[in-house]
């Protein structure tokens, strides 16, 4: 995807991502960093992530 580009990313049930969190958490950061322009909407319950958001 070229940076220009715009991109709107929903991610839905991080809090059942719990084998791999601290690796997905990263590569969602990576991803917002890289392409600054585009939106990203994450979900979750929150009271099963809130020690690491």
């Amino acid at each position: 995807m070229d940076k220009a580009e715009k991109l709107l990313l929903l991610l839905d049930g991080l809090d059942e991502a719990t084998a791999r969190r601290d690796g997905i958490m990263q590569q969602i950061k990576d991803f917002s960093h890289r392409f600054d322009q585009s939106k990203l909407v994450l979900t979750c319950r929150i009271a099963a992530v809130s020690p690491w958001l």
